[in-house]
């Protein structure tokens, strides 16, 4: 008992914190949610929101060669890949704050919380990068990079130092819940229509058409 009680202390992560991370974790897979509508409706002819001051670029940045050959290669679009991040992002914290409500360990997701949150921070830098360097900026992913930035800032103010020993095995439970959010999404993926002059598409039937 008395071990146990020293572990579940050892997590020093406080059941408030970790439900503002599912619930931060929620709402940016429903934002992404929300894109990966518009992108279907855009592709579909139809006419998107960008802004709520009107312009933007949405459409030029969904229809990159970056975002076309994410799509292709993987079967998700890029806001797909948010859907799954975000389902991810609210399961953890939310398993990990019942273990703690029901006195059982709790290190492990609440590690793998903590991964999910640097992973969301490289993925925003990364997806910064490539806009800037496309030239344009989509409007509505930037309170997308605000929540999973958020999300990460949670994480790292509320998550004890003591969980460091815990990060490979939550790096491997974060993994393998990305897995499946991304098995569990990749058949709407598939029926998202594609950038048909995007390079990802165009490279996936160029290698299609190999003998």
């Amino acid at each position: 008992m008395a071990k146990s009680r020293r572990k579940l202390e050892r997590t020093e992560a406080s059941p408030g914190a970790l439900l503002l991370a599912a619930l931060l974790g929620a709402a940016a897979a429903g934002w992404a949610a929300f894109q990966w509508w518009q992108l279907v409706v855009g592709r579909r002819g139809g006419e998107i929101f960008c802004s709520p001051v009107g312009g933007g670029h949405c459409a030029e940045v969904w229809d990159s060669p970056f975002a076309a050959a994410v799509h292709a290669w993987t079967g998700l679009p890029v806001a797909g890949w948010g859907v799954a991040w975000g389902l991810v992002a609210f399961a953890l914290p939310l398993v990990a704050r019942a273990r703690l409500s029901r006195r059982r360990a709790a290190e492990i997701w609440i590690a793998a919380t903590l991964c999910t949150g640097v992973a969301g921070a490289l993925g925003v830098a990364a997806l910064i990068g490539v806009s800037l360097r496309f030239g344009a900026l989509c409007a509505t992913c930037g309170l997308t990079y605000l929540l999973m930035l958020g999300y990460a800032a949670l994480c790292f103010y509320g998550v004890s130092k003591a969980l460091r020993a815990d990060l490979a095995h939550g790096a491997a439970l974060a993994a393998g819940a990305l897995v499946v959010a991304f098995a569990v999404l990749l058949v709407p993926g598939l029926g998202t229509p594609q950038n048909p002059m995007g390079a990802g598409a165009r490279a996936v039937s160029e290698v299609a058409r190999l003998p």
